[in-house]
C-alpha cells in the first residue's frame, strides 16, 4: 500500500503575516526539505545551480519577500556544512544584490552561539 502524497498548505505572504498587531522581525527557512523539495545531507556534489529546478517556488517567493521588505530580517538555517553552496545558490535564484540581504547560518564554524549567563 502506498502512502498519500502530504497536502501542500499554501503559505502566507508576507502582507498577510505582518499585518498582525505583533510585528514580524525575522522570516528564516530551514533549507532541505523546506526551501529545496530534496534533503541533500550536506553532501550535494555538484553545482550549486544544479538544484535551481529544486527550489519550492513558494517558499522562495516568501523569502524574496522577506529580503524585500523594510524592517524584517531573511535568514536562510541548516545543518549542513556547505553555506557557500547554499549563498551561491541563492545568488543564483534571487541575484547578487537581494542575497547580500540574506543571512545564512549553518554548521560551518563561522558562528557561534553565545552562552547565557547563570543567575
Amino acid at each position: 500500500m502506498s502512502t498519500p502524497a502530504p497536502r501542500s498548505v499554501p503559505l502566507p505572504t508576507l502582507s498577510q503575516l505582518t499585518s498582525t498587531s505583533r510585528p514580524i522581525k525575522l522570516v528564516a527557512f530551514d533549507f532541505d526539505l523546506t526551501l529545496l523539495t530534496v534533503h541533500t545531507y550536506g553532501r550535494h556534489s555538484g553545482p550549486a545551480s544544479s538544484l535551481l529546478p529544486l527550489l519550492r517556488p513558494t517558499a522562495m517567493r516568501l523569502l524574496k519577500e522577506a529580503a524585500e521588505a523594510r524592517g524584517v530580517r531573511a535568514a536562510v538555517v541548516t545543518s549542513s556544512m556547505q553555506v557557500d553552496m547554499i549563498k551561491s545558490l541563492l545568488t543564483s535564484a534571487l541575484g547578487p544584490a537581494l542575497t547580500s540581504s540574506i543571512t545564512v547560518k549553518g554548521r560551518d564554524d563561522s558562528w557561534s552561539v553565545p552562552l547565557m549567563h547563570a543567575v
